[in-house]
C-alpha cells in the first residue's frame, strides 16, 4: 500500500509541475501578444499623427477607441488597474530613430523571473532580452 501511495503522491507532483509549465508558457505567450499588440496599436498611432508615438498609454488607446484598459495588464500583473508596460520613447518622432530594429519602445515594468524581459522594439516586433 505504501508503494501505491509513493506512486500516486509521485505522479501528482509531477502533474503539478506540468501544470506549473504549462501555465507559465502560457502566460509568456500572453505577454508577447500584448507586446505586439501595444506595438502595433503604436505604431499604427505614429501613422495617424505625423510620425510621432504616442505620449501615454492613455492617449494610445483613447486614439484607437479601446475603453478596455486590460491589454496594458500583464497575466502576472498584481494589479491590474495599473499599467505593467512603459513607454520608452513618448512623443518620438519614428523618423528620428536611427536604428528602430535595436531601438525598444515598449517594455515590462516587471522582469520574468530569470531577469529577462519580453520588450517591444520600433518597428514592431518582440523578441527576450536577458537580464539588464
Amino acid at each position: 500500500m505504501s508503494g501505491f501511495i509513493l506512486v500516486a503522491a509521485s505522479l501528482f507532483l509531477a502533474a503539478c509541475n506540468v501544470a506549473s509549465v504549462v501555465k507559465s508558457n502560457a502566460d509568456h505567450a500572453r505577454r508577447l501578444m500584448q507586446l505586439r499588440e501595444l506595438a502595433s496599436l503604436n505604431l499604427s498611432f505614429a501613422v495617424a499623427h505625423e510620425g510621432h508615438l504616442a505620449k501615454t498609454f492613455d492617449e494610445l488607446l483613447s486614439a484607437q477607441k479601446i475603453s478596455d484598459r486590460s491589454v496594458l495588464a500583464s497575466p502576472s500583473a498584481r494589479d491590474k488597474s495599473k499599467p505593467s508596460y512603459e513607454l520608452l520613447l513618448p512623443g518620438e518622432r519614428l523618423s528620428n530613430i536611427n536604428n528602430p530594429a535595436r531601438t525598444i519602445f515598449i517594455r515590462p515594468l516587471d522582469p520574468l523571473p530569470n531577469g529577462g524581459r519580453y520588450v517591444a522594439f520600433a518597428d514592431g516586433h518582440v523578441e527576450f532580452v536577458g537580464p539588464d
